[in-house]
């Protein structure tokens, strides 16, 4: 065989990519009050940041869980070693996040709703590669995030290249949680305490009537969860 036609084989062979997944462990302890995290990197990352400006602010203690080099903020972005890293550790004053979001001011002590561009610290996804997001949690607390969640998991979600909305809150505490089936398709309903006064069933019913309209007109509900 021919040089030119080894070549000719080799470039017909097929192409493969090995999915990569980061691993993220979110404690959170029993006052809400800070967010600690241990990202562990399918491959050395070498750019790492926040949605928001603002969380420059919240955060602390971040390092290279590895070596235990410290890291530090630029805007939104982490200063990161040459080689990159494959481990990062940081905690967030989940308080002062709180703080500083206004839909807190009406919810009742034991919960805060935080948008994850104030917390969440990440390498840029591609379609190859997600993050599996597990929360641990006090006794009684609960979280929920506009991600997609793990069947049979409602605390661990897989984060995606997709973009989610900047704005949109992940709640911390203890709050109802519903999930109402539709075709194709979970709605997964948190509602937080604010005092207000409604009628659960009311408000699910409605919900339910909503999202089914939606997928009348769409065939289905765009999003699977």
């Amino acid at each position: 065989m021919t040089v030119r036609a080894i070549g000719c084989c080799l470039l017909a062979l097929p192409f493969s990519v090995v999915a990569a997944e980061h691993r993220y462990r979110l404690t959170v302890n029993e006052n809400l009050s800070r967010l600690t995290v241990e990202a562990r990197f399918d491959a050395p990352v070498f750019g790492i940041r926040a949605g928001s400006r603002r969380a420059e602010r919240y955060l602390q203690g971040a390092r290279d869980c590895e070596s235990g080099v410290p890291l530090y903020p630029y805007g939104r972005r982490l200063r990161l070693p040459a080689d990159g890293v494959d481990c990062l550790g940081y905690s967030v004053d989940l308080a002062a996040a709180a703080r500083d979001e206004r839909r807190n001011r009406d919810l009742a002590a034991g919960n805060v709703m935080v948008s994850p561009s104030r917390w969440m610290w990440r390498p840029e996804l591609d379609e190859h590669t997600t993050i599996r997001a597990t929360f641990s949690l006090p006794d009684g607390l609960r979280v929920a995030l506009p991600w997609a969640s793990v069947p049979g998991n409602p605390q661990e979600y897989i984060l995606g290249p997709s973009p989610e909305s900047a704005s949109a809150p992940a709640v911390f505490g203890r709050f109802t949680y519903r999930e109402i089936p539709l075709q194709e398709a979970i709605l997964r309903v948190a509602l937080p305490d604010t005092g207000a006064r409604y009628d659960l069933d009311n408000v699910l019913a409605w919900l339910e009537a909503a999202a089914t309209d939606v997928s009348l007109t769409y065939g289905r509900f765009p999003n699977p969860s």
